[in-house]
């Protein structure tokens, strides 16, 4: 027992040797030529730029090299600067992306909206969609799915997001109850059919003459009465399609 329990400790002694060996193998050392380029790239554009000028590295390699070589950029915000975040800022583009845009961090990027008084969060004359689904009496993404066949804009929130968490979104409550009227005026394709009891794929193609077809993706095929009556009036072979049980 003894020897088969030595023998086991250095199996698995080698296992881990093995192991380490190939992790350190894969941590490929930093060559003078890179550190110039980090240097450059660094002191000039900050962490973006790096990233941009060396694709081989990741972001957190870069960013770890940067502190070893003692390298750090507080490049000052000018007027341009701050009239360009606030002009990113009011199109209602994501924190991220505005940040991308500066070549800053994205700490950087929202202390300054912070300093200069920007509307964090959520906008005025807007809300939260978890916050319009709650006053509609849906859930986010059933407001989401009716939103996006009405063709209304999300906008994400300009906040911090924690890891792991998705980016809460805001909407303007007009859209919202414009888009819900609109969707409770209409009806799906294939209810249409059932409730009148003719072929689906008939009323499809009778829509299609009249202009009306499904729409791209994965939004909802949704029509009006009107459009439906309108395609049953569509003489074929010179008769109207009826629905079964109707009167000509």
């Amino acid at each position: 027992m003894g020897n088969t329990g030595e023998t086991c400790d250095r199996s698995i002694g080698r296992v881990l040797e093995a192991l380490l060996r190939g992790a350190l193998a894969g941590s490929r050392p930093w060559a003078a030529v890179e550190d110039g380029i980090l240097r450059e790239a660094y002191l000039t554009g900050g962490i973006y730029a790096a990233v941009a000028a060396l694709p081989a590295r990741t972001q957190s390699s870069i960013y770890h090299r940067a502190q070893r070589l003692g390298l750090e950029r507080r490049r000052r915000w000018t007027t341009q600067d701050r009239e360009r975040l606030c002009f990113l800022w009011d199109a209602s583009h994501s924190l991220p992306w505005i940040a991308r845009q500066l070549g800053r961090t994205l700490q950087t990027t929202y202390q300054r909206a912070q300093a200069l008084g920007l509307a964090l969060g959520c906008p005025q004359g807007y809300e939260y969609l978890t916050s319009a689904a709650h006053r509609c009496g849906y859930t986010a993404g059933q407001l989401r799915r009716i939103l996006r066949w009405a063709g209304v804009a999300i906008h994400p929130a300009l906040s911090r997001t924690a890891r792991g968490r998705h980016r809460p979104h805001v909407v303007d409550p007009s859209d919202v109850d414009e888009a819900l009227e609109r969707w409770h005026r209409t009806e799906p394709v294939a209810t249409a059919a059932r409730r009148l009891d003719v072929c689906g794929e008939t009323l499809k193609r009778r829509l299609a003459l009249l202009g009306v077809s499904a729409p791209g993706g994965k939004r909802h095929f949704r029509v009006t009465p009107d459009q439906v009556a309108a395609a049953l009036a569509i003489p074929r072979r010179g008769r109207c399609l009826q629905p079964q049980g109707a009167t000509p």
